[in-house]
């Protein structure tokens, strides 16, 4: 039995002609209320003997509360910045990490450098923290699962990410256009002794959209992704 909670609020304004200024927040609560259920006489390992050791079940729940705003500059006639940042906080149940913090910053320009061309660059940096790491919270279930003291599962370990990415949409025709973008992003568990320690992607993406008329639409896209 799970119960979930999901609230979005945004709030946008244009202060000045040239300036443009978002809000948001977001909270999400996953309430897992699934029974304990207790095996009082232990359990039977790999079918050949019977460890007497009293174990029951450990649900995980955990919350999502994510704040932060965007504020957007023309800065030529045909070109704008935009620049941001978010905080998330993640708390989370029977899990090895209790408290996990998210500090994003991002950045992007757009440009329509000819009237049949856009073009947009963008960099997010993600930095995370998180607070003391339980690699024996399984003993609060009665049963020891025997990690390392120094594992770090990736979805919860201190992490510094980068992500750029460049796109180009050029409309050919008034009923054709083509886009194309390509992206790199890395990952960096700069405290992960063990467990992933670094991750390199780079996505390739390509795209069309054909209007045959006025209601039928044609598109076609390709993805080629490295990790």
């Amino acid at each position: 039995q799970v119960n979930t909670s999901l609230y979005n609020f945004r709030l946008t304004s244009r202060p000045l002609s040239f300036m443009r200024v978002k809000g948001s927040f977001r909270y999400y609560d996953y309430d897992n209320r699934t029974g304990v259920i207790e095996f009082p006489d232990g359990y039977v390992e790999t079918d050949s003997s019977l460890i007497s050791t009293a174990v029951r079940n450990l649900p995980t729940s955990y919350t999502k509360t994510r704040a932060g705003g965007d504020i957007g500059f023309d800065v030529f006639s045909r070109s704008n910045l935009n620049l941001g940042y978010y905080y998330e906080k993640t708390e989370r149940e029977n899990r090895e990490v209790a408290e996990q913090e998210d500090h994003i910053i991002r950045a992007s320009l757009d440009a329509r450098t000819l009237d049949w061309l856009d073009i947009r660059a963008s960099y997010v940096r993600t930095q995370r923290e998180i607070g003391d790491y339980r690699y024996d919270v399984y003993l609060d279930g009665g049963q020891d699962l025997m990690q390392l003291p120094q594992l770090r599962k990736y979805d919860q370990a201190d992490l510094t990410r980068d992500f750029i990415e460049f796109m180009a949409t050029a409309y050919s025709t008034d009923a054709l256009a083509l886009s194309g973008s390509a992206a790199y992003g890395t990952d960096d568990y700069h405290d992960s002794p063990y467990g992933l320690i670094e991750d390199n992607r780079y996505v390739l993406t390509l795209d069309a959209d054909y209007a045959i008329d006025e209601r039928l639409f044609v598109n076609l896209f390709y993805t080629h992704e490295i990790y």
